[in-house]
């Protein structure tokens, strides 16, 4: 006999009127302590409640730059409603490596969230290189670009690979435009996945020059092709020793035949050292810790910023990073 749980599944909540939701986005867009419960028990998280919702316009927070979203995908909502990419631990952690001047490769670039904020950080000087293979997602990417008029970011269509040629882009969730993917969909996803397009990829070399001065920091949300991708860096880590802040995603990674650990491998070989991140409490809510994790075990968090030691981002995060002999394998 089914259990009284399981016999009455809990409620969906409710969608809250346009006043209150309004008054949310005021108290999202400011980090104030337990956001993410409010906009859950509003309905904010609900994808049903925004199916056919509209596109809408606001602020990005830090730099003012005009951002249009899609509240009909998830992320995207939670971005209208906190006023900036909804990650805020890795806009940190991209923060603590990046200086104006700097170069950035932004590898997954979605609808620009993070290129937007990274290129007012490297300013006039610097550049940012927004690599996007996915249609639906490189036409918002292009629409910041352009109606924000950021001449430091260069749209680069293509997604990242090993070695160039043409490879399905899919995009399994309907809810999700982040979660287009170049190599297998999740099982539970495959029905979903309706959304599919050819599209060209290419080593990371032939966009970046050995010789540029820059700084380069590297980001990497390629939805499991990261291993493939950094095999198509090869050459320009081991020529710059960029820092590069990558995702570990160990499904969609093990889809692609690879794992957190293949990574971590990848960047011990090359000298380089594994950090997770670590966001602090509210009244430091802008800064993260970078801690030491173990490279067997790196799959124990959601994302791992790789450093070489002694080069000039290894310098710039010196305050961020705990040190290597307090290990923390702690699950987030």
């Amino acid at each position: 006999m089914p259990s009284r749980a399981s016999a009455h599944p809990p409620a969906p909540p409710r969608l809250a009127p346009p006043a209150v939701r309004w008054l949310l986005r005021q108290y999202a867009r400011r980090r104030l302590p337990a956001a993410s419960l409010l906009m859950r028990r509003c309905g904010v998280l609900w994808n049903p409640h925004w199916d056919g919702a509209p596109m809408a316009e606001t602020r990005e927070t830090r730099t003012g730059a005009r951002i249009r979203l899609d509240l009909s995908d998830l992320f995207q909502r939670v971005a209208y409603f906190r006023g900036c990419y909804h990650e805020m631990d890795i806009l940190a952690a991209c923060e603590v490596c990046v200086r104006p001047g700097d170069l950035v490769l932004d590898g997954g670039a979605n609808t620009g969230l993070v290129a937007v904020r990274l290129a007012a950080r490297v300013g006039p000087a610097g550049a940012v290189i927004a690599v996007e293979p996915g249609p639906r997602a490189l036409e918002s990417l292009r629409w910041h670009v352009d109606r924000n008029g950021l001449a430091n970011i260069l749209v680069e269509p293509v997604g990242l690979s090993d070695r160039a040629e043409e490879v399905e882009h899919k995009l399994p969730d309907p809810h999700n435009l982040g979660a287009g993917t170049l190599g297998p969909a999740a099982p539970r996803l495959r029905a979903a996945t309706r959304d599919r397009t050819q599209v060209r990829t290419t080593p990371g070399d032939s966009l970046l020059d050995d010789q540029d001065p820059r700084p380069l920091f590297i980001k990497l949300d390629i939805e499991g092709f990261e291993l493939r991708a950094l095999r198509g860096l090869t050459r320009t880590i081991d020529a710059r020793r960029p820092a590069v802040l990558c995702e570990l995603n160990s499904e969609a990674l093990r889809l692609n035949g690879a794992s957190p650990a293949m990574i971590a491998e990848f960047f011990r070989d090359r000298g380089y050292r594994a950090f997770g991140i670590r966001q602090l409490g509210f009244f430091r809510r802008r800064a993260v810790r970078l801690v030491p994790i173990d490279a067997a075990a790196p799959g124990d968090f959601r994302d791992a910023l790789f450093l070489y030691p002694g080069s000039i981002h290894w310098e710039r995060s010196a305050r961020a990073r705990l040190p290597e002999a307090e290990p923390d394998t702690g699950r987030r």
